[in-house]
């Protein structure tokens, strides 16, 4: 709708009237941005976009972007709920399996051994639950928004420097939304200070501060990025150099990150397929156990 040019409170009124899930958050929203607060404020405020989202539109708004930004959140957060609802197919038919072993497991044990029927059924049933449970824990884990595991590593050297999904991930998080700034004309040392709060990590912020007095101080944007650590692989260090060698600094970025988040998509979708091999693996070994 904002992309048609409708006015955002407008919208907002019609959102309302469509979505009866929030429509008591979407009318704070709605009454917070016709009294003039910014549309990512107010939907931060009522809890309907989380920090590292509010962080986005935040850089699209002050980009002149907003029908981008929410268009860019819309569609990575239908992603998100695709790959959990993936995820969740995939490992189906290894829980199914898991839960048929251990009701064979029961059968086996009673057989060779003369426990109680309850304190087998006990300690098989403890078992499964256990296992569903930590499964549940760990798909919740995996489909975390890349603001949290970003903001939880960041400080760590280690996985900063050597973990190539941190480094795509860190990178497509803060160099797209400084695209759309760039490309709406923002001047680059306000766009790295609108992306302060896209990670909540102390030491990321100030290497953020650090990177923007350099740049007003007349250092080539790459120089400063590079100097304060915040490009973290060789490839995209070596496209920002020629792009700003070629007076191309935001095509060339363009372009690359359409390519990382081609990549961080095969990624998840490697990553839905090897689960429930690994799944399989665990499940052996659990059965083979309580036999």
């Amino acid at each position: 709708m904002l992309s048609a040019g409708i006015d955002p409170v407008k919208a907002l009124e019609t959102l309302t009237r469509n979505n009866h899930k929030d429509k008591i958050k979407l009318l704070g929203v709605t009454r917070r941005v016709a009294k003039g607060k910014s549309l990512s404020q107010a939907l931060h405020n009522a809890h309907l976009i989380s920090v590292y989202q509010f962080g986005l539109l935040k850089s699209a708004e002050s980009a002149g972007k907003l029908a981008d930004g929410l268009d860019y959140i819309g569609v990575q957060q239908l992603k998100l709920e695709q790959a959990q609802k993936s995820m969740q197919a995939a490992l189906w038919l290894p829980q199914a399996v898991f839960i048929i072993g251990a009701i064979v497991a029961v059968f086996i044990r009673l057989a060779k051994d003369q426990e109680p029927l309850f304190d087998i059924i006990s300690d098989v049933g403890l078992s499964v639950l256990s296992v569903l449970a930590l499964t549940r824990i760990a798909v919740l884990l995996w489909s975390r928004e890349p603001q949290f595991w970003l903001s939880l590593f960041w400080s760590t050297r280690f996985v900063r420097e050597r973990s190539d999904w941190f480094k795509l991930r860190f990178e497509v998080a803060f160099y797209r939304p400084l695209q759309w700034q760039l490309s709406a004309g923002v001047v680059m040392d306000q766009a790295l200070r609108n992306l302060s709060p896209l990670l909540t990590d102390k030491r990321y912020k100030q290497q953020l501060v650090q990177a923007t007095k350099a740049v007003l101080n007349g250092q080539s944007t790459v120089k400063a990025l590079l100097e304060n650590r915040l490009v973290l692989s060789s490839h995209l260090r070596a496209v920002l150099r020629t792009g700003e060698q070629s007076g191309t600094f935001e095509e060339a970025l363009g372009h690359q990150l359409k390519l990382m988040e081609l990549q961080i998509a095969e990624q998840v979708q490697q990553q839905i397929r090897w689960w429930p091999k690994l799944y399989y693996s665990i499940v052996l070994l659990l059965v083979l156990s309580m036999v």
